[in-house]
Order: C-alpha cells, then sequence, then structure tokens
C-alpha cells in the first residue's frame, strides 16, 4: 500500500561505531629496505662518477689491491653446483674483504663525514703531491660545472647543473635531521664570540693589554676568524658560488669579512697612521646572519618533510588552471608526493634577489668608496671608507626574510599535519584565487554517523540496506563510509547500479535488479511525488524509494568541528573565493548556516549537477605539489 502508518515500520536497531577520534602522526611503514636500496644506487652512481675522472685524470690511476681470495668461475646455465663447489665458493666469500658500509657519496659530500673519504681507495694517489694534485684538479672541474657523469637521465636543475635522483621524504628529512645538531652548536659558539666582537668595538672597559688598538684590533681579527670557522659550510659554499657566479648574500657576507680582516691588517701594521677600529662587528654580524638563517632553513625543511614521511594518508595540494577557467585553483587530491622534496629546496625569493643584484651592490660600494675618499682628501683611508660601505650592504636579516617566518610556519602546521613545499609553495598558494571544498573538508567521516534505520515491514531489510548503500558508494559522497560500515555489520553486499543519475532537486537515481531506486532528502521525494511521514523524517535524513515507493529511512548525524567553523571564518576573511563541490545532498547554505553558524553569503555553492564534475578534477600532468596533508577536514 502507499499509505505509511507507524505501525507498517519496524527498527533494525542500528547501533554505529565509534567515531574514530584524529590520531596523531606516526610511521607507518619500516623504510630500511628502500633506504639501503637508495645508498646502494647513490653509491653506483658515484662509482660511474668517479670512472669519468679517472678517464680525464690518468695520474689518479693506482693499480688495485690484490684479491683477497680467488674468484670462483660461475656455473654453466642450466647447471647446478655440486657441494663440494657450494663450499669453497662460501668459503671464498668469507675470505673477501667486506665492503665498508657508510654513507653514499653523496652525503659524504655535503655533510663533509670525516671518517669517510670523498675518493675510494681506488682513487688516492701513491704520494700526497698527487694526492693534492688531484683534489685541485677534482675541484676545479667542480667549479666549471664540468664534472663528468655516467648518469644522463638525472634531473636539471634550471641551471643545467646535474641535481641527481629526488631522495625520498624519509631521507631527506633524516639527512637535514643530522645536520641540525652541529649546526646549533656552531651558530651558539658564533653568538658568543659576536658577542666578544661587539665588546670590544663598542670600547667598553677591558683589561691589561687590550686597552691598546693594535691588540684589541688583533683580538677581533681572531675573533672574525673563529666565526668564519665556524661558518665553514656557508665560507666554502659563498666562494664556489663566486666562480659559478652565482654570488649571493652568503658571498657578500664573506666579502665584507675578507675586507674587515685587510682593513684590520692595515691598522695592525702602520697603527701611527690608522687609529680606527675597523667594522668586525657588522661584517661579523652579517656572516653570523646567514649562518642563523641555515639553522632555521634546515630545522623548518626537516619538520615538513616529516610530514610525508611519517604520515598514513598523504593528500596533496597543488595550484590549478584548469578547474575553474584562467584562475589560480587550489585543489586537494590523493597522489603520490614525487618533487615535493625538490619544490622544498628551491632557491627562495630572498636569496633570490639578492643574487641579482649582489654585483651591484659591490660595484656601488665601491664606487661610493673612491668618491667619499676623494671628497675627504684621503685616499689612505680608502679600504676602512670600502669595507664601511660595503658591511652595511649585507644586512644581519638579509636572508632570514623567509627562512624564520617558513621555520615558525612549519613547526605550527606540523601538529595539524600538514606541510608547505617551501617558498615555491608558499608562491603558489598565495596566488590562487578559488579553493575547492569538499564533502570531507566540512565533515570527516568519523564526524558522520547513522543513528538509526527504519525500513518498512513488507520488504527485505538486508535489500533496502544494500540499495541505499550501493547507490551512496556510487555517488562518492561524504556518507559513503558510514553507509559501508553499515553494509558490513549487516552483512548486506553491494548490487551493481546501472543508469547512476544526478538530480537536480538533490539527490541520486538509478537502477538495480530492475528496480529503479531515489535516494535524497524528504524535498526530493516531495518531487517525485513519493509520500513521506514527516515525523519520521528529520533534516538530514537519507530517503531510500524503490519504484515510487518510500522503503528506507536513515536517519543521519552530523558532528560539527571546531577547528572547521575557524576554517570557514578565515575563509571568509581571506581573498579566496571558496567553491562548495558538495555531493552529500543534505550539506545545504542552509544546514552550513545552522551547524557552524557561519553566513553563508559569500560562498558558491553550484547546482547540484554541476558540483560532480568541480569535484572530480585532477592535477594536470606537469602540476607541481604546493603542500600536502595528511589529515581530512578543513581545519588546521
Amino acid at each position: 500500500s502507499s499509505d505509511v502508518c507507524s505501525s507498517d515500520l519496524q527498527d533494525l536497531h542500528y547501533e554505529p561505531k565509534q567515531a574514530v577520534e584524529y590520531e596523531e602522526l606516526q610511521s607507518s611503514y619500516t623504510a630500511q629496505d628502500s633506504f639501503d636500496a637508495l645508498f646502494q644506487d647513490r653509491q653506483e652512481e658515484d662509482s660511474e662518477d668517479r670512472r669519468g675522472l679517472l678517464s680525464k685524470l690518468p695520474f689518479l690511476h693506482r693499480k688495485p689491491k690484490e684479491e683477497a681470495a680467488e674468484a670462483v668461475p660461475p656455473a654453466e646455465d642450466g647447471a647446478e653446483a655440486s657441494p663440494e663447489e657450494e663450499a669453497e665458493a662460501a668459503e671464498a666469500l668469507d675470505g673477501a674483504e667486506a665492503p665498508k658500509a657508510g654513507k653514499p657519496f653523496f652525503f659524504r659530500r655535503l655533510a663533509g663525514d670525516p671518517d669517510e673519504d670523498d675518493l675510494n681507495d681506488e682513487l688516492i694517489p701513491s704520494s700526497f703531491g698527487k694526492r693534492l694534485t688531484g683534489r685541485a684538479a677534482a675541484l676545479m672541474l667542480k667549479i666549471r660545472g664540468n664534472f663528468p657523469s655516467g648518469n644522463e637521465n638525472k634531473i636539471m636543475d634550471e641551471d643545467g647543473e646535474d641535481l641527481g635522483r629526488e631522495l625520498t621524504p624519509m631521507a631527506a628529512s633524516k639527512y637535514y635531521g643530522s645536520q641540525i645538531y652541529s649546526l646549533r652548536i656552531r651558530t651558539r659558539l658564533a653568538l658568543l664570540m659576536l658577542a666578544l666582537i661587539i665588546y670590544l668595538t663598542l670600547g667598553l672597559p677591558i683589561p691589561g693589554q687590550l686597552q691598546s688598538l693594535r691588540v684589541s684590533v688583533a683580538a677581533c681579527m681572531a675573533l672574525q676568524f673563529t666565526i668564519m670557522v665556524l661558518s665553514l659550510d656557508v665560507v666554502t659554499n659563498a666562494i664556489l658560488n663566486i666562480f659559478r657566479r652565482k654570488a649571493g648574500a652568503d658571498a657578500l657576507a664573506v666579502i665584507a669579512c675578507l675586507l674587515t680582516a685587510l682593513d684590520g691588517m692595515a691598522v695592525i701594521g702602520a697603527e701611527n697612521v690608522y687609529k680606527h677600529m675597523p667594522l668586525f662587528a657588522v661584517s661579523s654580524l652579517s656572516l653570523f646572519g646567514v649562518l642563523l638563517s641555515s639553522l632555521l632553513s634546515a630545522r623548518g625543511i626537516r619538520k615538513a618533510l616529516r610530514v610525508p614521511a611519517i604520515g598514513k594518508q598523504v593528500y596533496t595540494v597543488t595550484a590549478e588552471t584548469n578547474v575553474t577557467g584562467r584562475e589560480v585553483t587550489i585543489l586537494k587530491s590523493s597522489r603520490p608526493v614525487n618533487g615535493f622534496v625538490r619544490r622544498m629546496e628551491e632557491t627562495p625569493l630572498d636569496e633570490a634577489a639578492f643574487r641579482k643584484i649582489a654585483p651591484l651592490l659591490f660595484l656601488a660600494s665601491l664606487v661610493l668608496s673612491v668618491f667619499t675618499a676623494i671628497l675627504k682628501r684621503s685616499p689612505s683611508n680608502i679600504l676602512y671608507i670600502f669595507s664601511s660601505i660595503f658591511a652595511s650592504a649585507v644586512p644581519f636579516t638579509a636572508l632570514l626574510g623567509f627562512a624564520l617566518p617558513f621555520f615558525v610556519g612549519s613547526q605550527r602546521i606540523f601538529s595539524s599535519g600538514g606541510a608547505v613545499a617551501g617558498w615555491s609553495g608558499v608562491s603558489d598558494i598565495g596566488t590562487s584565487k578559488n579553493l575547492i571544498v569538499t564533502d570531507r573538508d566540512l565533515f570527516p567521516s568519523e564526524n558522520i554517523e547513522i543513528e538509526n534505520v527504519r525500513i518498512f515491514a513488507d520488504y527485505d531489510s538486508d535489500k533496502v540496506i544494500s540499495y541505499a548503500g550501493s547507490l551512496i558508494l556510487a555517488s562518492k559522497c561524504g556518507l559513503a563510509p558510514s553507509f559501508s560500515a553499515l553494509m558490513d555489520e549487516n552483512k548486506c553486499p553491494p548490487v551493481r547500479i546501472d543508469n547512476l543519475e544526478y538530480l537536480a532537486g538533490g539527490g541520486i537515481k538509478g537502477m538495480a535488479e530492475g528496480h529503479i531506486l531515489i535516494c535524497g532528502g524528504s524535498d526530493l521525494m516531495r518531487l517525485m511525488n513519493v509520500r513521506v511521514p514527516h515525523r519520521l523524517v528529520g533534516k538530514t535524513s537519507v530517503l531510500l524509494a524503490i519504484d515510487g515507493v518510500l522503503y528506507g529511512i536513515f536517519n543521519v548525524s552530523y558532528r560539527p568541528d571546531a577547528k572547521v567553523r575557524r576554517a570557514l571564518v578565515s575563509l571568509m576573511r581571506s581573498n579566496r573565493h571558496p567553491i562548495f563541490a558538495i555531493r552529500d545532498f543534505n550539506i545545504t547554505p542552509e544546514f552550513i548556516y545552522e551547524c557552524f553558524d557561519v553566513a553563508t553569503d559569500g560562498y558558491d555553492f553550484p547546482p547540484y549537477v554541476e558540483r560532480f564534475p568541480i569535484s572530480e578534477a585532477k592535477p594536470s600532468l606537469d602540476s607541481q605539489i604546493a603542500a600536502v596533508v595528511c589529515r581530512e577536514g578543513l581545519g588546521p
């Protein structure tokens, strides 16, 4: 009968599972095997590089060591080795010298491991002179950018430099983590040396021989040299960048220290002529700022790489232009994190800017110094004037403009399971105009549960659950996990859905086993002329009609999250246009207003049928990762 009354209904006494609370990020796999394989690949590539170096530098050749044991000839194809031959082979392998385990050549070069040499025993010349000559030749090849490589499939940067294979987030995180302790200790010691230089430069009370200008200058020179030694990686990298014509803020800071050191040597050599204190404090402060930015960058990158390294489910955030037209749209999708490490290590804006203006700053300082010396008629003080002007050209915060905010931001969003891909990711997100919001962004699966189920007594309850669950699963809306759990608990198998159709009134229509199924809310049922018992139906009830007759009522409960509400408020205050591509027909602007208590005037809710193509948008093949997220929901 089409008439519906309370006596025609029965309860299935369904008790949904408890909502799963958010779990902190934890390791979901053991990457030791893949890590060792990566090291082995690196060692093979380094051996090819060394063979290419030997072909260009034949004087590095040295006779190989005598083998520890005779090689056992391999067995012929298809022949099995006898027990005696296997025993001989085992003895030969036991007697052979085992290869020394250690870091790959790539890590030893960057980290400067004292226990591992850059070249193995085959490349060590027999005399110290040949060894020194080989080192110098290899350094010149590296500076010129002609270091031979046997692998032509490696990644090249924008300047054509060979970057090698991309490390996994776990391997890169471990590498940066290994550098943080040394950087932290060296930064603290450099800060102590800098404080002593400032004390001596300001002319504060000092005891004994330090009151002499020559002794004070010599002490400041020694302290500045100590800072340069503590920042040896920065100094060497700056010198290499000068030869590569990539001089930046680090190179300017090193040149400023060298100029003040030359000025100090002039004061010590001619104390009667020069009566000034060189600006050791300013130049040392600039170098300390570069060292501090290296520490903050390493800590920020390591923290950001930990998110995809230990996350269970990783989602990528990309900036797309093929979703809503020409404007950039932020899209969240599930895809591999390939390229995230490379984007994290790309040059930030402040460092790139200093690379552009470094030659101009040097020339401008030199010209101004010459003019000043001529106007003051003191050509003998040209070195002091030049070092003073040039030292002020490299401020302490030269490279802290991005390193410090990135470190603070990485620390802040790590607890919520998010990470931004360095400056490139920040730039992509900052230039975006639209943001696609889906079902799980507003209500993650653990925030939706089915409170109770009511089914007509004259129809098979398992069939009703299977039909409703199969339609919901076919639509891929936010209700799918809850209905999937309902089907599993009641042991109701899914059925095939044919002619799936999305209805403009907000619902789903399809065919299963010869029956026409309609699933939606009470408003859709009225449009489809299906009678509904309104006293048994709520605002968020999911109704199922079979052949035009209502047979199932599923009362769904949505639990709002305070973090999502804060995110919605922040989204309204930003300059981004949110597009709500919501597949769940229960989530409407009125429901969001009642649930989260936020105004939805500026929100864009496309027609229900148009939401599905938008929510199915995939990142393009050439799109790069801007951020990664290891959680559900819109809020932080």
